[in-house]
């Protein structure tokens, strides 16, 4: 896992916690109001989806990454979208970050290597 050296705190987290982090800052809702959070509140982050339609989940900031896929896939599954997920297998994904113009969360399947 790519690691990096967060500036106000100078220590080691990953790529994950910085942008979970920086989610909380600039967080707003599906309609582009902003959402202010209490200590103890969530954050909102974009998941794209295997077939590449996004999708925003709230989740607590001491989430970790299998919360954030169970959160995903409870919140499609509740707007019925389409393609139907595996939703009562959250093991069967993997929240991946791909790195570029901007930083995105994938929610994809595991591959099974034989």
């Amino acid at each position: 896992m790519d690691e990096t050296v967060h500036e106000n705190v100078n220590k080691k987290v990953s790529l994950l916690t910085i942008l979970l982090e920086q989610s909380k800052l600039n967080s707003s809702d599906d309609r582009g109001n902003s959402i202010n959070y209490d200590d103890d509140d969530q954050l909102s982050l974009t998941i794209y989806l295997p077939n590449g339609d996004s999708i925003t989940v709230f989740v607590p900031e001491t989430s970790i990454v299998q919360d954030v896929i169970r959160k995903t896939l409870q919140s499609h599954q509740k707007k019925k979208l389409m393609p139907a997920l595996e939703y009562t297998k959250p093991s069967m994904y993997e929240l991946r970050i791909h790195e570029g113009m901007q930083q995105l969360l994938y929610i994809i399947p595991i591959s099974i290597h034989n």
